[in-house]
């Protein structure tokens, strides 16, 4: 007999904080830190990996 076990997408991810917000000086260096982002999931694998981007236009 042989068996298996594989994980689901069961767990949402969980945010250290329940809201980001982030002041861009115009005169930032290229690369420079503005904004740490960090979040959680329980999930095993692929189904663990959080990935974030930026999503909007310009503001002003």
């Amino acid at each position: 007999c042989a068996g298996g076990v594989s994980d689901v997408n069961d767990n949402a991810p969980v945010f250290e904080e329940a809201a980001y917000s982030a002041y861009v000086a115009e005169n930032n260096a290229a690369g420079a830190l503005v904004l740490r982002v960090q979040a959680r999931d329980a999930d095993a694998g692929a189904n663990g990996r959080v990935s974030y981007w930026l999503a909007g236009g310009s503001a002003g």
